[in-house]
């Protein structure tokens, strides 16, 4: 395992963030744990080797103004943790462009927004950059058209940030958690509760009708749903890890981590299938354990 100095996690307050915070603290290590009211930057400082700092990602200048905390503070930053972003529910058809534009702004610019302040301690610190995806970049799902999108580019930027980052010693690793309770989840059944009072769908009303209906049975899915302890246990190891991974699935059991791999093998052969060149299923086998070897 290796030592870490400060690590940085935005979206602290709650679920994937603040079990993050409070593992690493429990582990010893100072961690700048962001959040954006005032209340839970009391909370989070009352955690010992917590230093609060106050970050809205979707504002650039509040951005700056918590690297420039982080330079004076005179301690570096060794790893970030990109866990801040929001949910949404809603047929992609009745989306207006501000609703999509909200959750890009959290969920991708916000992230790319941090990494590019932090990126010169971290680069100095030869560190670690953390993201938090979801399955939902792995695999899309009706009425969750919007966030599946943001984290569809959450797999993208890693693997760009990983491939120009390593020359300089930073490695990136993206984590991909399958069903937790989380905050995220709790937003985005308020937000179509208060979208819903104003909004006139015209295309497709009956999806968002069957939406609203639906709202009790997920919140109540939800709140069935584990807490994001492992989700924290793995960040922790992508930070750690002498050699950590590009991806990292987080799943409470073997079926939820099955589910992905179902949807990306989909994927796979329907891509072959539908090449003028296909390959056979014995080459398509090859090519797996081929590349089983190399990402091992």
């Amino acid at each position: 395992m290796k030592e870490l100095g400060p690590v940085l996690v935005t979206g602290a307050s709650t679920g994937i963030g603040r079990a993050t915070v409070e593992r690493l603290a429990k582990n010893g290590h100072l961690v700048y744990a962001t959040a954006r009211k005032e209340s839970d930057m009391v909370t989070l400082g009352q955690i010992e080797n917590v230093d609060p700092i106050r970050i809205d990602v979707t504002k650039p200048a509040s951005v700056e103004k918590a690297a420039e905390i982080v330079k004076k503070r005179g301690k570096g930053l060794y790893g970030l943790v990109n866990n801040a972003g929001i949910g949404d529910l809603w047929p992609l058809g009745e989306l207006d462009d501000e609703d999509l534009r909200r959750i890009f702004e959290v969920n991708v610019f916000g992230v790319h927004r941090v990494t590019r302040a932090m990126l010169p301690f971290l680069m100095e610190a030869r560190g670690r950059i953390v993201n938090i995806g979801s399955i939902g970049g792995l695999m899309s799902f009706s009425m969750r058209g919007a966030y599946c999108m943001t984290k569809f580019s959450i797999e993208a930027y890693s693997e760009a940030l990983h491939q120009e980052l390593e020359r300089h010693g930073v490695r990136v690793s993206v984590i991909e958690p399958t069903y937790y309770r989380t905050n995220a989840n709790a937003s985005a059944t308020k937000l179509v509760r208060d979208r819903a009072a104003s909004a006139k769908p015209t295309m497709m009303k009956a999806e968002v009708d069957e939406l609203l209906k639906s709202l009790p049975g997920i919140t109540e899915n939800w709140q069935r749903r584990d807490t994001p302890e492992k989700v924290a246990k793995v960040v922790l190891e992508a930070l750690t890890s002498e050699n950590p991974r590009l991806r990292y699935v987080a799943s409470p059991n073997k079926e939820q981590s099955v589910q992905p791999l179902e949807a990306l093998i989909s994927k796979a052969i329907g891509i072959n299938v539908s090449n003028e060149s296909p390959l056979s299923r014995s080459q398509m086998h090859s090519l797996l354990d081929r590349m089983w070897g190399i990402e091992r």
